[in-house]
C-alpha cells in the first residue's frame, strides 16, 4: 500500500494521466446516471444470462493451449483464452472466432 506522501508524489508526476482518468471516470458515471442505474443493472444481468446460454450451447471447452484449435479460433495473443466451439453449428462459429479472423470476415462482406 502506498503512503499518502508517495501517492501525492505520483499524482504530481502523473498529473496528465490523472486528468485523463478523472475525465473519463466522470463521463462514465454521467452516462450510467443518464441511462439509469436500475436499467443498467437489469441489462447487465440479462447480458450475463445470454452469455451463459450461448456458452452452454456453443462452447465445448475453454483452452489455454491453443495449438489444439483450428486456425480461425486461435487468439492473437497467448494471454487470451481460446474456445473449442461446436464448429458444425454456424451460429456458434462467430461466438468463438478469433478477433483478427472475425475482422477479416467482416471486411470480406463489405
Amino acid at each position: 500500500k502506498l503512503s499518502p506522501e508517495i501517492r501525492k508524489i505520483l499524482k504530481n508526476w502523473l498529473w496528465a494521466d490523472y486528468m485523463l482518468y478523472d475525465f473519463f471516470k466522470k463521463e462514465l458515471q454521467d452516462r450510467k446516471r443518464d441511462y439509469g442505474l436500475q436499467s443498467l443493472e437489469e441489462n447487465v444481468v440479462k447480458l450475463k444470462k445470454l452469455n451463459d446460454m450461448m456458452s452452454d450451447e456453443c462452447v465445448l471447452e475453454v483452452v489455454n493451449n491453443t495449438e489444439s484449435l483450428s486456425r480461425d479460433f486461435v487468439p492473437w495473443s497467448q494471454d487470451v483464452k481460446g474456445f473449442k466451439i461446436k464448429e458444425d453449428n454456424e451460429f456458434c462459429k462467430y461466438f468463438g472466432i478469433a478477433e483478427n479472423q472475425f475482422i477479416d470476415y467482416l471486411r470480406s462482406l463489405q
